[in-house]
């Protein structure tokens, strides 16, 4: 009788920590959509981009595949296990992102710095990035040979779009609360820690410019680098074609 009444305060305080969380998710259930709306559109976009190459030299290596079977059971696993650790971090860093931008929108912060956003500026999306990136690779039970060259550069070009979805999140706080966001923007980094916190001293628009540039001629360079190494290694055995 004693411990129902000591574990009944524990189990009041707990059902009214849950009401609050779950009403304030319902309260920011429109900061919540404008996050993952987007992404629910960008997702399919990207992945079947590379099908737009498909006019180039036929398309036929970008239905190359780096086989994965559990025929060759440390290969196998080792993809497995590669993927799902990689799965669970996107997961984890997601979750505990939209935590700390649910709770922070709660308490009426403007810029949210606590959690992963003490580090980074963009969790939920370099989450999600992580998040799609096993499903670019093998996913077993849906008759996939392995990994296909197409979809490893479709999640690249998604990476992409992030990293442009991500200045635009940026540009709306910079010009919201300027002062505020470039004192955040100097501590942090884009999608994985800052080592140097100095304040550049670059001009933004000139940076932008620089950056989607080099992003550009990187991907282009990526893709011209994939064919050549998919038709050598194809060659060799390496890589199979799927007909």
């Amino acid at each position: 009788m004693n411990d129902s009444k000591k574990l009944r305060p524990k189990f009041i305080a707990l059902i009214e920590k849950l009401t609050f969380w779950i009403c304030s998710v319902i309260s920011c259930l429109p900061l919540v959509v404008g996050i993952l709306v987007p992404m629910v559109i960008m997702i399919p976009l990207a992945y079947i981009s590379w099908y737009i190459f498909s006019f180039w030299t036929g398309g036929y290596w970008f239905d190359v595949w780096i086989s994965v079977s559990p025929d060759y059971p440390i290969r196998f696993l080792l993809v497995i296990i590669i993927e799902i650790s990689i799965f669970i971090g996107g997961s984890l860093l997601f979750i505990t992102g939209l935590y700390h931008l649910v709770k922070g929108k709660k308490s009426g912060q403007n810029i949210i710095q606590t959690g992963p956003y003490r580090l980074i500026r963009h969790p939920q999306n370099f989450g999600i990035l992580l998040i799609a990136l096993p499903f670019a690779l093998y996913i077993p039970g849906l008759n996939d040979l392995g990994i296909r060259i197409g979809e490893i550069l479709s999640w690249t070009l998604f990476g992409l779009i992030l990293i442009i979805y991500s200045d635009i999140e940026e540009y709306k706080l910079s010009k919201k609360f300027p002062e505020e966001f470039s004192n955040y923007q100097v501590k942090t980094g884009f999608f994985y820690p800052k080592l140097n916190f100095r304040k550049s001293k670059n001009d933004k628009p000139i940076y932008y410019r620089k950056r989607y540039l080099f992003l550009l001629l990187g991907y282009i360079l990526l893709v011209f680098t994939v064919f050549i190494l998919t038709n050598f290694l194809t060659t060799l055995g390496i890589f199979i074609i799927y007909l």
